[in-house]
């Protein structure tokens, strides 16, 4: 069957642009004990204690127990290391005791490394990345002459014009951007022209460009047959056709897991190319010049767990974080996921741990107490009053409407500060929920906090270590001053990184989701710097909600799966 013939096919039936094709959370309902595998250090007694009382605590099955052994007294680990110590073993045990479709949250427990190191390239990949490069950037130059015909389409002149000069790597998102835009003007013109009995000529030249661009593979997944005596013959046609590709996809998928230098590499791009377009194409061009890349290759062990089931990414920077809403409810963020990902199962990950194991203990048993009865106390909020319109407002606006959301929907005590100068030595007491930055490095102990108290601060390297005698960082700070919970960066994460703390906050107000899912929906980036501390099923607010999810989130992009089941 030729490339043709599939764009023939897809012409004759119809085509629908779907909002989104991530898979749907795995549970309405909230997280349980049920839902966990415990990772603790087997070489490590504390390790083990700990995770035995939370198991206890929180009645997990006896299954649920996973040991992997590294050294206690390191908090970093090599790429290399991991991989065999840790993210293996952890594979392993789940698929032995079929637990794969069981479990949804990883623990992971005080005696475990939070950090993992670069990673390193060998100079014979060293070489590979100039006629990568050559190719992505030819590959690049296509897909913007291909977003031009579709602004064209679209009845509108391109966003810009087309360059002299082919566009280079750091043109990539913009590219990408132009183009979910003339897509998305390009449908919305020939749909209109199809309802007025006209634009025929203009909706099989838009499935050509689409085809060339995205594939007939993503074209068939959204392939509506027609009705009528020829269906039967069509649906067989269209079965072939996905038979087919499916068939090609898997041997390329095989081929672009294995080594990268591998001479059977360019046919299976090749390949991808034909049956994914141009955008699997690309990714998967940059993903192979991504794992070439050793700068930012940094990573929180649990962020890079999230993505156990996820084979052969790149570990430079970060990957989009498929639980959160962000990513759910925007069909443009799509394209920014690794080829053939979209709907590779992501994890939630909590972190038991602190600077001692009496304090994670302490963790634990605050968290318990603060469900049986919940926690009463006030809320600080640590604002700057920015206002200039930098990349930095955006993160203290929603601190401010934080404390806005809270004075309007709750009865909750909140103070909130709009000055440059932050909460000082002992003006924070009966603390039972705080936000604010930004002092790097720098903790200020300014709280008393109830049992069951929940805190951050928006900063860099705040977590770089939990243990070290003399770190300053605001995550060792907070848990050795009596915090329940609380999260941070193992290293540079860059300000987008952190939840929006009115999201965060609002999440957990509603008693709908337990604080790991409050986190894993609200962060957008996996494979990077952030971890979260605390008892991943605490939910304080189960009994006695503060807010809806309406008031914590916009009504209209709240996904159908976060409300409760029927």
């Amino acid at each position: 069957m030729r490339e043709h013939s599939h764009t023939a096919l897809i012409c004759g039936a119809s085509v629908v642009l779907l909002a989104c094709l991530l898979g749907p959370l795995r549970a309405a309902e909230p997280l349980k004990p049920d839902d966990l595998l415990l990772i603790y250090n087997g070489s490590d007694v504390a390790s083990r204690e700990l995770a035995g009382h939370y198991a206890r605590a929180r009645n997990v099955p006896p299954d649920r127990f996973c040991a992997v052994h590294v050294p206690a007294e390191f908090e970093e680990i090599s790429p290399e290391r991991f991989e065999t110590a840790i993210r293996r073993p952890v594979r392993e045990y789940l698929l032995r005791y079929d637990l794969r479709d069981k479990v949804r949250c990883l623990v992971t427990f005080y005696g475990l490394p939070i950090r993992i190191s670069a990673i390193k390239t060998s100079p014979e990949e060293v070489k590979l990345r100039p006629g990568w490069l050559v190719q992505f950037q030819e590959a690049l130059g296509d897909l913007k002459r291909a977003t031009q015909s579709l602004h064209t389409l679209g009845g509108e002149s391109p966003a810009s014009q087309p360059a002299a000069s082919q566009p280079t790597e750091e043109d990539y998102m913009a590219i990408l951007q132009e183009y979910a835009s003339a897509r998305n003007t390009a449908h919305r013109r020939v749909r209109e022209l199809i309802e007025r009995g006209q634009g025929h000529i203009e909706n099989r030249a838009l499935i050509s460009i689409l085809e060339q661009i995205e594939g007939p593979e993503t074209l068939l997944e959204q392939l509506q047959l027609p009705e009528g005596e020829h269906r039967e013959q069509v649906e067989r046609q269209v079965d072939a056709m996905r038979r087919e590709t499916r068939t090609a996809l898997d041997a390329a998928d095989r081929t672009m897991a294995g080594n990268l230098a591998a001479p059977e590499r360019g046919k299976a791009r090749d390949q991808i190319r034909r049956y994914r377009g141009l955008l699997g194409y690309l990714a998967t061009l940059q993903n192979d010049l991504n794992h070439l890349r050793t700068d930012e290759s940094e990573a929180a062990v649990d962020s890079e767990l999230a993505l156990l089931w996820w084979d052969n990414y790149p570990r430079h920077r970060w990957i989009l974080n498929t639980l959160s809403w962000q990513v759910r409810t925007n069909p443009a963020m799509r394209i920014f996921l690794p080829p053939g990902q979209e709907n590779s199962p992501t994890l939630i990950v909590s972190r038991i741990d602190a600077p001692a194991a009496s304090i994670a203990r302490r963790m634990i048993d605050n968290a318990i107490q603060a469900e049986r009865q919940p926690p009463n106390g006030r809320v600080y909020i640590d604002a700057r009053g920015i206002e200039k319109e930098t990349g930095l407002v955006v993160y203290d606006r929603d601190l401010r409407s934080l404390a806005a959301l809270l004075h309007e929907h709750t009865t909750l005590p909140v103070e909130l500060d709009v000055q440059s100068r932050l909460f000082q030595k002992g003006e924070c007491p009966d603390a039972m929920f705080y936000c604010g930055w930004y002092s790097l490095r720098h903790y200020i102990p300014a709280f008393s906090f109830v049992p069951g108290a929940v805190g951050y601060h928006i900063a860099s390297f705040e977590a770089i270590s939990l243990k070290r005698p003399g770190e300053s960082g605001w995550c060792r700070g907070l848990l050795n001053d009596g915090i329940t919970a609380t999260l941070g960066p193992v290293a540079e994460p860059y300000l987008q990184a952190f939840p929006k703390p009115s999201e965060f906050f609002g999440l957990m107000l509603t008693g709908r989701f337990a604080l790991a899912e409050c986190f894993a929906y609200t962060h957008t980036m996996n494979s990077w710097m952030m971890m979260l501390l605390g008892d991943p099923l605490y939910r304080p607010f189960a009994s006695k909600p503060m807010l809806t999810l309406e008031q914590a989130l916009p009504p209209e992009v709240i996904p159908p799966e976060f409300r409760p089941a029927n």
